[in-house]
């Protein structure tokens, strides 16, 4: 037996398992990550950072439109595409599609609020671009597909392919059409193109077309869920270019950029962790999540001194001038390492069919109580109060959801030795 298969038993872990499909994601995350770094050192030294606020303002709209695209349904589409019930995957898409279009009406709307205003152009740009949301927010579950089938390589590599072409098209018209049309057009222009490529590529490789009966409801019960959480996620970078200047706005949103890829180990490790999940059963999925949830704490604890050695002059030489976000980052990111903890209990409940019930309520709870707070923490201190308002609410969830999962480790095996 090798090292790494003795350190695998020793820990509990299926170490070829996550060896394979965790070195794939883990590309997968460089090459997100990477994409994401140099299109934001690029925009933020190229374009005015008014210009980069109006940017990610309306990013953080097209965001909060997001909700009608049903994104629960790839949540569902997940449980049964793993379970051998792949058209589904058609099945999802067309909906998330269909309601991509609803967005596409409620865009048009808010493009008709700014009209008259000083955020004419931001109008303009909203109305030119809504006719896309649809393939660029909504058609983008191969990635689902290909990770319900645990096809960790194709999805790398056609995940890998979609990030750098749409990182590369914003790239190319900042630096030759730095305007705010041409910038953002390049982005949703590119995300809706490859969306759709990868739509066909992905729906080649089903081998059946079978249903799954409870899709369509788990899929409207999981969208509920995840439109409070993507409300949530969104609502404060719209608050902050609301209520602030376009130039507060753009460190505002360098900070959040900053944090997104800790924030995406989350994802990462729901994704490795939620196909084998779903067919655990018992003791030993609590039991399971439970050790791995404490090695996770000291990585992410690792993670944090890490950054707050190498952020600070990293920023100050990338970004120059956005030396006023460098603390905002450093709270952000601390808050994202407390999300990945998060998402990662929520995987074991959301895995467990008994347990959907209490994921449904704390995965709503949640969000709804950042949504709450969010407006009243600004108000007592500024936008720096967005931040505080998710610390307060990770932390609380995290206490939460660890507890939970303990008690039910325990009432399982209680059960399992009177049985």
């Amino acid at each position: 037996m090798t090292l790494a298969r003795r350190i695998g038993r020793l820990l509990n872990m299926d170490f070829d398992y996550v060896a394979h499909g965790g070195a794939y994601l883990a590309v997968d995350h460089a090459v997100n990550v990477g994409t994401s770094i140099i299109t934001t050192v690029v925009l933020t030294n190229v374009l005015p950072k008014e210009l980069y606020g109006s940017y990610a303002y309306l990013i953080g709209i097209f965001l909060l439109v997001l909700p009608l695209t049903l994104p629960g349904m790839s949540s569902a589409m997940i449980r049964s595409v793993s379970r051998g019930k792949e058209g589904t995957y058609r099945q999802g898409t067309r909906l998330r599609v269909l309601g991509g279009i609803a967005g596409t009406v409620s865009l048009a709307g808010v493009a008709a609020v700014f009209v008259g205003t000083d955020r004419s152009e931001q109008a303009f740009v909203l109305v030119a671009l809504c006719v896309l949301y649809p393939l660029a927010f909504a058609a983008d579950d191969y990635k689902t597909f290909f990770h319900a089938r645990r096809e960790f390589k194709t999805y790398a590599v056609v995940n890998g392919l979609v990030n750098v072409t749409v990182a590369g098209s914003t790239v190319a018209a900042a630096l030759t059409v730095p305007r705010l049309l041409p910038v953002l057009g390049a982005n949703i222009g590119a995300r809706a193109l490859c969306n759709a490529v990868a739509f066909f590529v992905a729906d080649r490789r089903r081998v059946n077309a079978d249903a799954d009966g409870d899709f369509a409801r788990d899929g409207r019960n999981l969208s509920f869920v995840a439109a409070v959480n993507n409300i949530s996620f969104t609502i404060d970078q719209v608050l902050v270019g609301s209520l602030f200047t376009m130039e507060i706005m753009a460190s505002y949103a360098l900070a959040t950029r900053l944090s997104e890829p800790f924030r995406f180990l989350g994802v990462l490790i729901n994704r490795l962790a939620w196909p084998k999940a779903v067919k655990m059963r018992g003791s030993d999925a609590a039991g399971k999540f439970t050790s791995k949830f404490y090695l996770l704490v000291l990585g992410a604890a690792a993670l944090t001194l890490l950054s707050f050695a190498v952020i600070p002059p990293v920023m100050r030489w990338l970004f120059p001038m956005y030396t006023d976000a460098v603390g905002l980052s450093l709270l952000m990111i601390v808050s994202a390492l407390v999300s990945v903890l998060v998402t990662y209990l929520e995987t074991y409940f959301i895995s467990q069919d008994h347990l959907q019930r209490f994921y449904y309520f704390a995965s709503t709870a949640r969000p709804t109580a950042t949504i709450v707070l969010m407006y009243p923490f600004i108000h007592w201190w500024g936008f720096v109060g967005a931040v505080y308002a998710r610390l307060v609410v990770r932390a609380a969830a995290t206490l939460v959801l660890l507890w939970r999962m303990i008690a039910e480790g325990r009432r399982l095996r209680a059960e399992e030795r009177t049985a």
